[in-house]
C-alpha cells in the first residue's frame, strides 16, 4: 500500500476502509466532502487497493458507496453511484432504533426518494437491463430492507419505512420482470418525461434573475455616476437602499445626483453661488443654496437606483415575452409557458401578462392531457390512488370532462384525501353528466363518508330513478341503511 501513487488525502480515506464503512460514513468520519471521498475511492478501486463488496449504493440514492474490503474476484457493477443531496431532515437520524447511523441513513434516504425514483433507479439498473440483471439487483438490495432481517429489534418509526421500501422494491421487481407490465411501466415513464418540463419550475431561478437585474441596475448607475464625476460629502457612508447580504448597494458607491444637485455641488467647491435662471426684468440673485446633507444624497441615490432597477426589470420582462412569442411561433407551448411564467413573476401587477400566461398554460395543459391521463390511469391501476387523484386534477386543466372529475373524486376519497375537495369534484361530474348513475354513486359515497346520510340516500335514490335495474345502486342503498358506508 505504501508504494501506491496516491496523495495523503487518498491514503487517509484508505485508512478508514474496514469492510463495513460506506463513502458517506467515511466522509462523516474524516470531514472530507463526500464527492472527494467518492473520487478517492474510485481511484483506489482502479488501483486495486479496494473493491466494492456489495452493490448497495444504488438503493441508498445518495453518495453512500457500499462496504469496501480487500481485493478479491468481483463482477461488473450494475450501476454507478449517484450524487444527490440528503432528502430528509437530519434530526430523523436521532429517532430511537436499534440501527447503526449508516443503516438509518440508507433507510431514510431511500424512503424519502420513493416518490421520485423510478423502478430502475430504485433497483440500480439501467433501463435496458435484462430480466436476469433485474432479478440479481433485487436480491442484492432486498436483504437490506426486508423487515424480517431486523426481527426482534426495536425499530421504532423505521419499521413502517422499511415495510414501505420493501413493498416498492417488490413492486419494481414484479413490474420489470414481466414483459407486459414492463412495457406498461416504460410507457408510463415516457409520459412522465413528456410532462416534466411543464411541471417543474423554470430552469432559471426567479431569485437569480432578480439578483441579475439588480446587478445590471447597479452597474449602469455606477457607470453613470463615474461618467458624471459625482461625489458626496465626506463622512459616514450613505445608507444603502436596503440591507442584508443581497442589498443592491452593499458597499455605498458615489451617489447619483440630479443635474441641479450636481450644479449646487460644483458651486460649493468653487465657493460661489449659482444663480437660478430668471426673467430679464428680475435680475435679482437667489439666496445661497443650503448644503446638501447625507440624507439628500441618500434619497437621490435611492431614486436613481429605483429608476434603473425598474428599467432593467421592464427590459427583462420584454425579453421573456419575446421568447414566449418565438416559442409560440414554433408551436413549443411548454417553452412559451415557462418564459411567460418568468415574465409574470417579474411583473406580477401586469394583468394582461397574467391573462396571456393563463391562456398559454391552458393550451399546454390541453396538449399534455393525454400524457397526464395515461399517468393517472396507471397510478390508479397499481393502487397509488393519492398520486392518481393528483394527476387526474392535472388532466382537468386541459380536459375538464365529467369522467376525469369523477375519477379524481373517486381516487381522492379512496386514498383518504380531502373530502371537501372530493365532494366538489364529484358534484362537478354530476353537473356535467346528470344521467350517469356511477357519478351519483361516487357523490353519495362521499356524502356518506362525511356523515351526511340523508344527502347520500337522496343521491342514491336519484341514481335508482335513472336506472331502476342497476343492482349496484340497490346494493349501495342497502349498505347505507345498514350503516356500512
Amino acid at each position: 500500500m505504501r508504494r501506491l501513487p496516491i496523495t495523503p488525502m487518498e491514503a487517509f480515506v484508505l485508512s478508514r476502509v474496514d469492510g463495513r464503512a460506506t463513502a458517506s460514513a467515511i466522509a462523516l468520519a474524516t470531514g472530507i466532502p463526500v464527492a472527494e471521498v467518492v473520487a478517492a475511492l474510485q481511484k483506489l478501486d482502479g488501483l486495486g487497493a479496494v473493491h466494492y463488496a456489495e452493490r448497495e449504493s444504488a438503493v441508498s440514492s445518495a453518495v453512500s458507496a457500499p462496504p469496501l474490503s480487500s481485493p478479491e474476484p468481483r463482477s461488473a457493477p450494475r450501476a454507478s453511484p449517484r450524487v444527490t443531496t440528503v432528502s430528509y431532515d437530519r434530526r430523523e437520524l436521532d429517532e430511537p432504533a436499534e440501527l447503526d447511523p449508516d443503516r438509518k441513513h440508507r433507510i431514510l434516504e431511500t424512503f424519502h426518494r420513493l416518490a421520485i425514483d423510478s423502478h430502475y433507479e430504485l433497483l440500480g439498473v439501467p433501463r435496458d437491463a435484462d430480466k436476469k440483471a433485474i432479478k440479481s439487483a433485487y436480491y442484492d438490495v432486498v436483504g437490506l430492507f426486508h423487515p424480517d432481517k431486523y426481527f426482534g429489534k426495536n425499530l421504532g418509526t423505521f419499521k413502517p419505512r422499511l415495510e414501505k421500501i420493501f413493498q416498492r422494491l417488490t413492486e419494481a421487481h414484479d413490474a420489470l420482470t414481466r414483459a407486459a407490465t414492463r412495457a406498461d411501466y416504460d410507457s408510463y415513464l415516457q409520459s412522465q418525461e413528456a410532462t416534466r418540463a411543464f411541471e417543474e419550475p423554470a430552469p432559471t431561478s426567479i431569485v437569480e434573475i432578480n439578483r441579475e437585474i439588480e446587478r445590471e441596475a447597479r452597474a449602469e448607475a455606477a457607470q453613470h455616476a463615474a461618467a458624471a464625476g459625482e461625489s458626496i460629502p465626506a463622512g459616514r457612508p450613505t445608507p444603502a437602499p436596503s440591507s442584508g447580504p443581497d442589498a443592491p448597494w452593499s458597499e455605498s458607491p458615489r451617489p447619483l445626483l440630479t443635474p441641479e444637485e450636481r450644479r449646487r455641488a460644483l458651486a460649493r467647491k468653487l465657493r460661489v453661488s449659482i444663480t437660478p435662471p430668471s426673467k430679464p426684468s428680475q435680475p435679482a440673485e437667489s439666496p445661497p443654496a443650503a448644503p446638501m446633507t447625507k440624507e439628500m444624497a441618500g434619497d437621490a441615490l435611492r431614486r436613481r437606483y429605483e429608476a434603473r432597477l425598474s428599467q432593467a426589470r421592464d427590459a427583462r420582462v420584454r425579453r421573456y415575452v419575446k421568447q414566449a412569442e418565438d416559442a409560440l411561433a414554433a408551436n413549443s407551448l411548454i417553452a412559451a409557458t415557462n418564459a411567460l411564467r418568468i415574465a409574470a413573476s417579474l411583473s406580477p401587477e401586469d394583468v394582461v401578462l397574467a391573462d396571456q400566461l393563463d391562456r398559454v398554460e391552458k393550451q399546454a395543459s390541453a396538449a399534455l392531457a393525454d400524457q397526464y391521463l395515461e399517468q393517472a390511469r396507471y397510478d390508479e391501476r397499481r393502487g397509488h390512488l393519492a398520486e392518481a387523484a393528483h394527476t387526474y386534477e392535472k388532466v382537468l386543466r386541459g380536459r375538464p370532462t365529467a369522467y376525469v372529475y369523477e375519477r379524481a373524486a373517486h381516487c381522492l376519497v379512496e386514498s383518504g384525501g380531502d373530502l371537501k375537495r372530493a365532494n366538489d369534484l364529484a358534484k362537478r361530474a354530476v353537473e356535467l353528466s346528470p344521467n350517469e348513475t356511477s357519478y351519483r354513486i361516487t357523490l353519495a359515497r362521499i356524502y356518506a363518508k362525511a356523515g351526511m346520510e340523508a344527502s347520500a340516500a337522496s343521491e342514491l335514490e336519484r341514481a335508482r330513478t335513472l336506472d331502476p335495474g342497476d343492482d349496484t345502486v340497490k346494493d349501495w342503498l342497502k349498505r347505507l341503511k345498514r350503516g356500512e358506508i
